[in-house]
């Protein structure tokens, strides 16, 4: 138990000080601590639709690696545009690819700023898992 909690505290203190570095800010101190809120508040507290995100992670995670990389994010809508552009907006230490936590903290963001419309964007993921894909005429 020990060792889990130490491989999560490692995890958040990677990804804010990543994220730290990357937004280079002017009270670096301040915004790590604000950092290392976001992540454990995604990946360590309770939030309305966590459950949600974590099984679409595990459905779109086609190969059981742990991460989606480039190929999971085409095939999930059928489009190399939305895999480059996901792994853009949500891999935090431009790894290439994504991990749980980092979909974590940005569905849970998605969640703050508006759980309605973070519901229906859980929709659609849920929905492109199922192949059920807007028409090119509904996209146009």
């Amino acid at each position: 138990m020990h060792s889990e909690r130490r491989a999560h505290v490692d995890a958040a203190l990677e990804y804010a000080l990543e994220r730290a570095i990357a937004d280079r800010p002017t009270k670096p101190l301040v915004h790590v601590a604000d950092k290392l809120r976001k992540w454990d508040e995604a990946v360590l507290g309770d939030w309305r639709l966590k459950k949600r995100a974590q099984n679409i992670f595990e459905r779109a995670d086609a190969d059981g690696s742990g991460f989606l990389d480039l190929a999971e994010l085409t095939a999930m809508k059928n489009s190399p545009e939305f895999g480059e552009a996901m792994l853009s907006i949500i891999d935090a230490d431009s790894g290439g690819q994504i991990e749980l936590n980092e979909w974590l903290i940005y569905v849970k963001a998605n969640e703050t700023a508006d759980l309605e419309v973070a519901s229906k964007m859980l929709d659609m993921f849920e929905n492109w898992l199922d192949g059920k894909l807007p028409s090119q005429e509904a996209e146009a």
